[in-house]
């Protein structure tokens, strides 16, 4: 009986360590299929984050622009010119572009391209091609919007800034004094530019009618690349009679375009009595009726007696109050308009002159009015 037990035993144990090698293959291989599984998962988040991490670092269409505005200094002003703007995609998309709106219709821009691949370059042109006969002179700046896919930059404005000259020309093109002092001397500087392609037109002389007005040349004269630049000195003694002053100064050159070119020259010197408002006026007015306005005359203490008025236009006439305790007159200014009339809309103007007891105009009151008549039946 031992032996057949100890037989069993024997068997049974037998049995049990023929059965681990295989549980142990089994065991193995359920963990290599775990591992290859959550590989296969790590791989595909990887995967995942990966995409989403380059699709968020994405930038788009992106425009970077060698510059948007341009100054090309003189120009002839008959003749066209153009300038070239450089930009470039440095995005990752296409970048599209279009010409939205330009300054005038004298303008012309052309994109090479409306559409520019990531890394790849464009351009605009702008010209600006003068009427017949030109009639655009001095500075001048055209403008071309263009509009992009680009988020931080959706709209660009390109300028082109110039000065379109002529053969001759002047700078100021035109001297104010403003207001001086009776007898004052003021002086103001000029220069006189000449423009050529192939000759430089000169200057032969210079004039002026006014005996007021004095001229000097200053030695400062420069040629350079087709131009010529001439310094004055321009000296102004103000007269001694109140009032509005002006005149002007003529120049005589080569230039077959110009020949001639007149500069402008005026200077105030103020009345002695001041008017508030400075004018009078009256606005639409019919017919047939009759308007006032008063004017303060701020009178200085120099200016004492009596004063009267007086007007080249019988429709206006005026009644001076007399002085109060500040000095201060007030005028009364009345407009009265007829029923008949040739014009159905007349504008009038004209002026009401105080005088003072010596005969002399120490004050000016402008006077405007615009007279409505009604259409006839």
């Amino acid at each position: 009986m031992r032996g057949v037990a100890t037989q069993i035993r024997e068997r049974g144990l037998a049995d049990s360590w023929s059965a681990r090698p295989r549980c142990r293959l089994f065991a193995s291989r359920r963990i290599r299929e775990r591992q290859a599984f959550i590989s296969v998962g790590l791989c595909a988040v990887l995967l995942f984050f990966g995409a989403t991490q380059a699709a968020s670092e994405s930038i788009g269409p992106r425009i970077e622009v060698e510059g948007t505005e341009i100054d090309l200094g003189n120009v002839f002003y008959t003749k066209p010119f153009s300038h070239v703007f450089q930009f470039r995609n440095v995005g990752d998309a296409p970048l599209t572009l279009e010409v939205k709106k330009r300054s005038c219709q004298c303008l012309s821009d052309l994109l090479d391209c409306t559409e520019v691949a990531p890394e790849a370059s464009g351009k605009l042109k702008i010209g600006f091609s003068p009427k017949n006969p030109p009639t655009r002179t001095g500075l001048n700046s055209f403008t071309t919007l263009v509009g992009t896919n680009d988020p931080e930059k959706p709209e660009l404005l390109f300028t082109v800034k110039v000065r379109l000259v002529r053969s001759v020309e002047a700078a100021p093109p035109a001297l104010d004094f403003g207001p001086l002092s009776p007898g004052e001397e003021a002086v103001k500087e000029l220069e006189i530019e000449c423009f050529g392609e192939t000759t430089v037109p000169e200057i032969l002389s210079y004039s002026c009618a006014s005996p007021v007005l004095t001229m000097e040349e200053v030695p400062q004269e420069q040629d350079e690349g087709g131009v010529s630049r001439t310094h004055y000195r321009v000296i102004l003694k103000a007269p001694e009679v109140p009032g509005s002053f002006g005149t002007a100064i003529q120049f005589e050159t080569t230039s077959t375009r110009i020949p001639f070119l007149e500069i402008p020259v005026k200077a105030f010197v103020p009345y002695p009595i001041k008017v508030q408002p400075e004018r009078a006026l009256f606005g639409i007015v019919e017919p047939g009726t009759q308007s006032a306005r008063e004017v303060r005359l701020l009178v200085p203490s120099s200016e004492p007696g009596s004063f009267r008025w007086l007007c080249p236009d019988e429709r206006v006439t005026a009644e001076l109050a007399p002085e109060d305790s500040e000095g201060e007159r007030i005028l009364v200014i009345t407009l009265s308009t007829p029923l008949s009339g040739d014009k159905r809309i007349e504008v009038l103007k004209t002026t009401i002159s105080i005088v003072s007891e010596d005969e002399q105009v120490v004050a000016q009151i402008p006077i405007h009015a615009v007279i409505k008549r009604p259409k006839s039946e």
